[in-house]
C-alpha cells in the first residue's frame, strides 16, 4: 500500500477546495473518477456526498483510495511473484504466442495482399 499512497498522496484533486471545511466538487476530482473505477458503488456514493458537504477532507479520500487500489491489484502482485519462480513456463508461454501471432499474421498478409492485387512469386 505505501507505494499506491505515495502516488496518490501528491495527486491533483478539486483546485477550489483549497481548505478542508471547503464543500468539495467530485465530478471534478481525479480521485472521484479512480474511486468509481475500483471502489464499490455504496463507498463511490457516501464519497460523493462526503466530498459535496465537507464531511470528508482529500486526505481521507486518497486513503480510502489507495486502500481499494491496494486491494485490487494484491492478486496480481501474488500471481506475478508466482510467474516469477517459472521463467521456463513463461519462455514457452511466449514462444507459443509467437506461433500463434506469426500464423494470424500470415494470413493477414496474404488476405491484404489479394485485395490490392499484388501477385506473390
Amino acid at each position: 500500500m505505501l507505494k499506491v499512497w505515495e502516488k496518490l498522496r501528491v495527486a491533483v484533486t478539486d483546485e477550489q477546495r483549497e481548505r478542508r471545511s471547503d464543500p468539495g466538487r467530485p465530478y471534478l476530482c481525479n480521485l472521484y473518477a479512480l474511486h468509481e473505477f475500483v471502489s464499490s458503488t455504496d463507498l463511490v456514493k457516501e464519497i460523493d456526498e462526503e466530498c459535496r458537504s465537507a464531511g470528508i477532507g482529500c486526505i481521507e479520500c486518497k486513503k480510502e483510495l489507495a486502500q481499494n487500489i491496494t486491494t485490487l491489484l494484491e492478486p496480481l502482485q501474488e500471481r506475478r511473484k508466482e510467474l516469477i519462480k517459472k521463467p521456463d513456463y513463461i519462455y514457452q508461454v511466449l514462444r507459443d504466442g509467437g506461433k500463434q501471432a506469426r500464423a494470424v499474421i500470415q494470413k493477414t498478409v496474404i488476405e491484404m495482399r489479394e485485395k490490392m492485387g499484388l501477385v506473390m512469386f
